[in-house]
């Protein structure tokens, strides 16, 4: 879910449920439902229309990717993936994209949407 800005923007047009694993991740003002809970745990909340997904898998160690993309597929037939195949620009003292791997790699991966590099600056987008 992260700062929650994407459904704050969208809210009145469609009903969101955030899923974090930050409790204190979400801007004050946002409106929506947080899960606090690991993309890689047993998600019990429902199914969904769609599943927005930016910025977020490659934050995921590749270990943890398995379950996760397998809760995507589950949650939702539809769904927006926007994945960065490059290292973050932030400067911290540990990396902040832990898998960083090329939009064929994310494609293998994900075998339920079409992974392709299609934003400049290295972003790998599926719509699926």
């Amino acid at each position: 879910m992260g700062s929650g800005r994407l459904e704050t923007a969208l809210s009145d047009e469609f009903a969101f449920v955030g899923v974090d694993i930050a409790s204190n991740c979400r801007n004050p003002d946002c409106p929506v439902p947080l899960v606090v809970a690991g993309l890689w745990e047993d998600l019990d909340i429902g199914t969904y229309d769609a599943v927005i997904c930016t910025d977020v898998l490659e934050h995921i160690p590749e270990e943890l990717l398995p379950p996760v993309i397998a809760n995507i597929e589950r949650l939702a037939p539809h769904g927006y993936l926007v994945i960065s195949l490059r290292e973050s620009a932030h400067k911290f003292p540990w990396p902040l994209h832990l898998t960083v791997k090329s939009a064929e790699w994310w494609d293998e991966m994900i075998p339920f949407a079409d992974v392709k590099k299609v934003l400049s600056g290295g972003w790998g987008v599926a719509k699926y």
